[in-house]
């Protein structure tokens, strides 16, 4: 891997994390949490939601259509 080829993918990486990962991974994690403070409530459609905003916002990315490491090569 060439020196651009690797800034490209931190740029995209930093992109990426600021632009909604750390968002929804912090949303994901709060209804865990409140899930856990309050055990008999049933938080289960709001922790799908916010996996399933997860999933979406990941199917969708930047890194989506990258190939494996590996096959780069």
């Amino acid at each position: 891997m060439d020196v651009s080829r690797l800034l490209s993918v931190i740029n995209d990486i930093e992109f990426e994390y600021k632009e909604g990962l750390s968002k929804l991974l912090a949303t994901l994690i709060q209804q865990y949490t409140a899930a856990r403070d309050a055990p008999t409530q049933d938080n289960t459609s709001s922790i799908q939601t916010a996996y399933q905003n997860l999933i979406n916002y990941v199917d969708e990315d930047a890194f989506y259509n990258y190939t494996p490491s590996k096959a780069a090569f």
